[in-house]
């Protein structure tokens, strides 16, 4: 299943990926300064996953980043009442993806859906993810190994999350087209 953007809506009305007032263009010391200016509490992860970034909580609020990751739950981006595809959508009218894709995957205890779109510009990937059923079995091994922290964070994914993640370089499609352009050129 691939979300296409709402026809009509300009590129240029499309924002930097910001939510809750903070973005990746922004330092970490400024996103902290600007989520405890909005009542956010915030420490360093001390446990996986996400070991070392920084956790910042409002009541049912969560946001966790580091310099090229931010993931959010729906109380953060004040979304609970929706579902993961109409995330998505709103997702994609407030930025300049061309689609969100779907991907399935299963990790070890449950099955995780993700709708994913990338923005050539700006080389972020956005995925909205949720967990949507858990192999209760696995995760009592999981927690009788120790891992009950992991087990727990990955369980409140039942409602939706949002993960931007800074791409460490151009995407394939851009080299593509720098070599259209350069035999393009070349031709000229």
């Amino acid at each position: 299943m691939i979300i296409l953007p709402t026809a009509g809506l300009a590129a240029s009305e499309r924002a930097l990926v910001s939510y809750a007032g903070i973005n990746l263009a922004m330092s970490v010391e400024d996103r902290l300064t600007r989520l405890n200016s909005q009542g956010f509490s915030c420490k360093t992860r001390e446990f996986v996953p996400y070991q070392g970034h920084w956790e910042c909580n409002r009541k049912n609020a969560n946001i966790i980043f580091d310099s090229a990751e931010m993931l959010m739950n729906c109380a953060a981006l004040r979304n609970c009442n929706k579902n993961l595809e109409e995330i998505a959508l709103s997702v994609l009218a407030d930025n300049d993806f061309a689609a969100m894709n779907q991907i399935i995957f299963y990790p070890p205890i449950g099955k995780v859906r993700w709708h994913c779109g990338e923005s050539e510009a700006r080389n972020l990937k956005v995925c909205v993810h949720q967990l949507v059923s858990v192999n209760h079995e696995m995760v009592e091994i999981e927690r009788a190994r120790g891992d009950g922290e992991a087990i727990d964070f990955l369980l409140s994914k039942r409602r939706p999350h949002l993960h931007i993640t800074r791409l460490k370089g151009p995407m394939q499609r851009q080299f593509d087209r720098l070599e259209q352009g350069a035999v393009a050129s070349n031709l000229d």
